[in-house]
């Protein structure tokens, strides 16, 4: 968990330097559901990079991150949206399903033996998890 929120205390400067997601895998994504408006939850929000971007493709939801400074940006973004919320996924509880679970960088920070099973209680029938990840062009993905 102490590693889960060590880049709080750069909050600013990480959401500045952290690349947002490609569009095309955003929207890919979002093309998933067959709603107009995905339910999501976002594991690991961090300052709310990913969370602006599904914003523009008409999701709401909750987004989660254990780091209060993090947490503190992306609610200064102005995303209504969503509902921020300071948890863990492991911590975090609800009867609420939805269409997406989604996590971009930080899915490596889940438990490995609770993420897949609760990212299952979270999702509707038929609903995905979707984990993605930045990887530069040079390392050949």
């Amino acid at each position: 968990m102490e590693r889960a929120i060590s880049f709080g205390h750069q909050a600013e400067r990480y959401d500045a330097a952290r690349p947002s997601y490609p569009a095309a895998a955003v929207d890919w994504l979002v093309e998933l559901e067959v709603t107009d408006a995905p339910q999501v939850m976002e594991v690991g929000c961090g300052t709310g990079i990913l969370t602006r971007q599904l914003v523009e493709r008409s999701c709401q939801g909750i987004a989660l991150d254990p780091d209060p400074a993090m947490l503190a940006v992306a609610r200064r973004s102005g995303v209504r949206e969503f509902r921020f919320e300071c948890s863990t996924f492991e911590n975090w509880s609800s009867t609420h399903r939805f269409d997406l679970v989604v996590a971009g960088q930080s899915w490596h920070w889940v438990d490995d033996s609770a993420g897949f099973p609760l990212a299952h209680e979270a999702l509707r029938p038929g609903g995905h998890l979707v984990l993605l990840w930045n990887r530069p062009a040079s390392e050949g993905f």
